[in-house]
């Protein structure tokens, strides 16, 4: 598991802003480090807003998507300070406004939109993958942006 029981109440929280994402379901104000929990931390890579944020439900796993366009994943089984995103997903030349995933059987897939209304299906990443994933397959075409995706079936 990403995260170990405390004594202490868990709470969920999200800080998105200009220059990073916090997002944790940890005890208030403390997150798990090597060491056991710490002070959160923020976590940098995207040069524009993050708009959109789905954790895996499966594995420690973050994908964050930005007004740049790029959706970047973060493994936490891997992840050092300060250190880059496990890969990224870049297709499309909006910002990317939603993220959903499919973690079935079947299928393990990660779905994003954007501002001009474009929805893409990435491969999830294995630790054979490129740093930068640009191989997705166009699922839709919105007259208009995308708010927001939710994953119920098969595509």
């Amino acid at each position: 598991d990403m995260f170990v029981k405390k004594s202490k109440p868990l709470i969920s929280s999200t800080k998105i802003s200009n220059t990073g994402v916090r997002s944790s379901k940890v005890p208030a104000g403390s997150i798990k480090g090597p060491k056991g929990w710490s002070q959160p931390e923020t976590i940098r890579h995207h040069k524009k807003p993050v708009r959109a944020l789905a954790w895996s439900a499966t594995e420690p796993v973050l994908f964050a998507g930005s007004d740049d366009g790029q959706v970047s994943v973060w493994s936490f089984h891997m992840y050092t300070k300060n250190s880059p995103p496990f890969s990224c997903f870049l297709g499309h030349s909006d910002a990317v406004t939603a993220v959903a995933l499919d973690e079935s059987c079947q299928s393990e897939s990660v779905f994003s939109a954007d501002a001009s209304g474009k929805i893409l299906k990435w491969p999830v990443p294995s630790l054979e993958s490129p740093p930068e994933i640009n191989e997705y397959e166009t699922i839709g075409q919105h007259s208009g942006g995308v708010s927001g995706l939710l994953y119920e079936g098969s595509v």
